[in-house]
């Protein structure tokens, strides 16, 4: 087993990496972070457990430690918020480690990758670009790592010429406490900060080519952003033109038949089926499909061809496990198959 360390591992993306790491077959938790102030606690005492299932038994005692007086293993996840992350992950790659994040604070740097590993597995070349002794690959924005799944077998196709999406996003997804429950109940929000523009940014990078530096996707991409009273899964409506018009069935064929280079590796966090299509009038529902694929598959419905080269489809994919600490641990998982860590190897 490799050991691997847990930034941040009290919130609600930390508990996820934590529940996922914990049935890993590669991967074993031997320590993990919080603030200082909680130095010394056991997990099991202070952390306020809020996913489905109990605390893993392999972590409950585990204490907190502090990147104040405690180092770190070589590999690195981290869900610390960006407002501290960008100077400890900085330093943490200077100093050697590998760190795997879900922050947003070096995403749009020259050289790190934002990787989703069935769409642009080659971005992992920028980490040798990175004048730091580790390095830093980060996974993208929730509602991002969703849509460029389904985006990806239509680009290589038919081309894109441009995307519009409208998101409904989970509560989870504004961490915990997260949203005012009187501000959510009976109730929408048709903003969250920053959001659209991250979309935008990310969605065009991880489509576009890495060659030294990245060129980001030339379409062009239009995003509003809603939260709304669910608690995981992340459902967007996409309308897509293509350069090239193609029949209906063609475009829905795009989605059965891909599959990234995660599932021709048989990595264990990679679902057989990145794109699950759905049928039915009234799917996907977060409730029914957020879990598909133990919640790293992208589910598609309501698939239609408006007019030449013009489509609709519905996505759902789960904002926390896919979206965040699954997308990131999927991350470690191709860079080890790559051999992309020195001295580490499965």
């Amino acid at each position: 087993m490799i050991n691997v360390s847990v930034l941040g591992a009290t919130g609600v993306v930390g508990q996820r990496f934590v529940q996922i790491l914990s049935k890993h077959p590669w991967f074993k938790i031997s320590s993990i972070f919080a603030s200082e102030k909680r130095r010394g606690e056991k997990y099991k005492d202070t952390v306020r457990w809020i996913l489905e299932g109990g605390i893993p038994e392999s972590v409950a005692h585990l204490p907190l430690l502090s990147l104040e007086r405690d180092e770190p293993e070589k590999i690195v996840f981290s869900a610390l918020p960006s407002s501290i992350a960008f100077d400890v992950e900085e330093r943490l790659s200077k100093n050697g480690h590998y760190v795997f994040s879900n922050a947003s604070s070096h995403r749009y740097e020259d050289f790190v990758p934002i990787v989703v590993p069935e769409v642009n597995p080659d971005h992992l070349e920028a980490i040798k670009y990175q004048k730091r002794k580790g390095f830093i690959v980060t996974n993208p924005n929730c509602s991002t790592a969703g849509l460029v799944i389904p985006l990806k077998p239509i680009m290589d196709r038919f081309g894109i010429e441009r995307i519009t999406v409208l998101t409904m996003q989970a509560l989870s997804g504004a961490g915990f406490p997260g949203v005012p429950s009187l501000s959510i109940l009976d109730n929408i929000i048709p903003y969250i900060e920053k959001e659209e523009e991250k979309i935008k940014v990310e969605s065009k990078k991880i489509l576009g080519k890495f060659n030294g530096r990245f060129i980001p996707g030339s379409f062009k991409v239009h995003a509003r952003c809603n939260r709304v009273m669910v608690r995981d899964g992340h459902m967007e409506v996409v309308f897509v033109k293509t350069e090239k018009d193609v029949s209906l069935s063609e475009f829905k064929e795009s989605f059965v038949e891909f599959k990234g280079l995660p599932q021709k590796l048989r990595l264990p966090t990679a679902p057989e089926k990145p794109i699950v299509v759905r049928e039915e009038i009234d799917r996907p529902q977060p409730l029914f499909d957020r879990l598909n694929g133990d919640g790293m598959s992208v589910t598609v419905g309501r698939i239609e061809k408006l007019e030449e080269g013009f489509f609709t489809f519905t996505l759902i994919s789960h904002n926390t496990i896919r979206g965040a600490a699954g997308g990131s641990i999927l991350n470690l998982e191709l860079a080890l198959k790559l051999n992309l860590l020195e001295g580490v190897y499965v």
